[in-house]
């Protein structure tokens, strides 16, 4: 009887055991494709990369509950449109037009807004964080606004046309993901289960050295049991971190 009953136990732990791995798996597979999910970082907030077609892309998003959009369109070889959707009705669409390559190995560009108002013409290189105006001086127009739990989004706002500019070259394309702090908390989890398996190995790494024959005292053992809590807890904060 008691054999069953062990036998039993034993398939009981093994079947929990696939199942906490399967959802370890599940869990690790939506977390990774969220993390590599194409896009931008626009105005604190991430926005999906949707490719319709060769000529078409949109970047999706929402900020405060508010749907944003910025729509990629090339019109032709040299001239795309950038049409910016955001939140209380604020719609703007620009035009830029890529009219030759310097010998400075910038693009001379055209931006031209909706009504075909020239608002900027002068060159564009993307390693550069400012436009280049045609008399070589950069155009210091742009300048970061901080926002905190408010929307940027105001009478007031105004597009960088920087980041018009980088829009029309798929400049700003990225990942949603952060590496340095999914890094940091795979870090803290390898460090937690080297430490659970081989409860020892960290203390004679540091102590072997100085002491002959150390012994961990009660404190120490102690804080490696709570270590074993709170590291796991900071390493999931971060991996959330990473792709918020």
């Amino acid at each position: 009887m008691r054999i069953h009953q062990l036998r039993a136990k034993v398939k009981e732990s093994k079947s929990l055991q696939i199942a906490i791995a399967l959802m370890i798996a599940v869990i690790a597979f939506i977390y990774l494709k969220t993390f590599f999910t194409p896009g931008i970082h626009f105005e604190g907030t991430f926005l999906t990369k949707q490719d319709e077609n060769t000529s078409e892309t949109h970047y999706i998003g929402r900020s405060l509950s508010r749907d944003i959009q910025i729509s990629v369109i090339r019109k032709t070889e040299k001239s795309t449109e950038v049409i910016y959707d955001l939140p209380y009705d604020f719609h703007r669409q620009y035009t830029v037009t890529v009219e030759d390559r310097s010998e400075h190995w910038q693009d001379n560009i055209k931006i031209d807004d909706e009504q075909g108002n020239i608002l900027f013409e002068g060159g564009y290189l993307e390693d550069q964080f400012y436009l280049t105006q045609k008399n070589g001086e950069p155009l210091m127009e742009d300048f970061i606004n901080f926002h905190i739990n408010s929307s940027p989004f105001t009478v007031e706002y105004k597009v960088s046309l920087r980041h018009v500019a980088d829009m029309a070259f798929f400049a700003n394309d990225t990942i949603r993901g952060d590496f340095m702090f999914l890094v940091l908390s795979l870090f803290l989890f390898l460090v937690t289960a080297i430490d659970y398996k081989f409860p020892l190995f960290f203390f004679h790494l540091r102590n072997s050295l100085d002491v002959r024959d150390p012994e961990p005292s009660d404190f120490y053992l102690f804080m490696q049991r709570v270590s074993w809590i709170v590291l796991p807890i900071i390493g999931v904060i971060l991996a959330i971190v990473a792709i918020v």
